[in-house]
């Protein structure tokens, strides 16, 4: 399942299978974008929740925006991975 995020900081610049360690880090820079992120987080988190057997996909509105095309190969090379 993806996720979109606007803004993942410097230490995310790719779209991202998800894992406990990713979602620690998405606290961390919700602050970047306080309108979007947090509320993104919350549903992600309901995501998770519903379909814990589902891989999860983090996929950054800065990563479209500096490498347009990207989220069409990053999402899938990220699923073949998971």
């Amino acid at each position: 399942m993806g996720h979109r995020i606007v803004h993942g900081g410097a230490e995310m610049r790719d779209h991202t299978l998800l894992d406990d360690d990713v979602r620690v880090r998405l606290d961390r820079v919700a602050d970047l974008a306080p309108l979007h992120v947090p509320q993104a987080l919350t549903v992600l988190d309901a995501a998770r929740e519903l379909l814990p057997d589902v891989p999860h996909v983090v996929c950054f509105d800065t990563v479209f925006h500096a490498r347009p095309g990207s989220c069409r190969t990053g999402v899938r090379r990220t699923c073949r991975l998971a």
